[in-house]
Formats: C-alpha cells, sequence, structure tokens
C-alpha cells in the first residue's frame, strides 16, 4: 500500500466516532469591535501667502480657492476641524465653506461639521485679517487644519 492511502486510512479511523463515544454540544459567543478612524487627506492647499500693497492698506486678503479637505471615517459622530494660525502677518481667519462660517482671532478654534458619515470633501475659503504690523511679501501658507473625531463610544478621539 501506498504511503498517502495508509495516510487516508488512518485519518478516517480518528474521523469516525465510536460506539462509545457521547454527542455533546457547547456554543461559543464572539463579539468584535471596530475602532473608530478618521482619515484626512488637504489634496489642494496654498503653497504661500502674498501680500502685496494693495493688501497691507486694505487689511485683509481673500483667498477665494483656499484648501480642499477630504475627510473619510466609519464613526457616526461628528467631526471638528481645529484651524491653528501659524505666522505673524496674520492676526484672524474668517473660515466659509464648511458647516458654518466661523471667526477666530489667533491661536487656534475648533468648527464642529454639521455633515456626518463615511466620506466628505469641504472647499475651504478663507478671509485672512492681517496683522497690524504686516509687511508686503510672500509668506508660507499660515493655517494649518487639523481634523479630529468629535466623540465615539470609546470616548474622545485624537487621530491624525
Amino acid at each position: 500500500m501506498s504511503r498517502t492511502l495508509l495516510f487516508f486510512l488512518f485519518v478516517s479511523a480518528l474521523a469516525w466516532p465510536s460506539a462509545a463515544a457521547t454527542r455533546q454540544s457547547g456554543s461559543i459567543v464572539v463579539s468584535a469591535s471596530v475602532a473608530p478612524y478618521l482619515r484626512s487627506d488637504v489634496p489642494a492647499q496654498p503653497d504661500s501667502l502674498v501680500l502685496g500693497p494693495a493688501d497691507i492698506e486694505r487689511g485683509y486678503v481673500e483667498v477665494a480657492t483656499g484648501e480642499r479637505l477630504s475627510l473619510q471615517t466609519n464613526e457616526p459622530s461628528a467631526v471638528m476641524l481645529v484651524f491653528a494660525l501659524d505666522g505673524s502677518a496674520v492676526d484672524s481667519v474668517e473660515v466659509s465653506g464648511a458647516a458654518t462660517t466661523t471667526f477666530a482671532h489667533g491661536g487656534a478654534f475648533v468648527q464642529p461639521l454639521l455633515q456626518r458619515g463615511v466620506r466628505s470633501t469641504l472647499d475651504l475659503r478663507f478671509r485672512l485679517l492681517l496683522a497690524a504690523d504686516a509687511q508686503p511679501g510672500v509668506y508660507p501658507w499660515p493655517i494649518r487644519i487639523l481634523p479630529r473625531l468629535l466623540h465615539s463610544s470609546a470616548g474622545p478621539i485624537l487621530s491624525k
């Protein structure tokens, strides 16, 4: 007999229930939870802020094509956007194109989004109010957007 046939007969004998075997049953409870996540991407953002003499005189700059922000989450709760201002030329910013128009004086602020779900794309526009001592020139883009999940069943979430 070949080894394969002997192996098959051996495995079959092990699998065949014996007359003395008793029938037993059991159950296993299985549960799983999916960790909440938030993915963000900024596929379109200005590289720099250019201030001319007319901008300085006016005191603000309108940025009609600001940033495009793409968000994806599995969490049904709201997403918050933290807008952090970097740089000395901008004193405050007015943000529109999300759930509401928000105004902030320097530093960072949070804007809850009313859109909830799996995927959102936001085209944000900015009015940058210039600092009193702003000078004409080219500056690094002064706004950083930091998306955060507002709440989950596991508690507040900070994500990248």
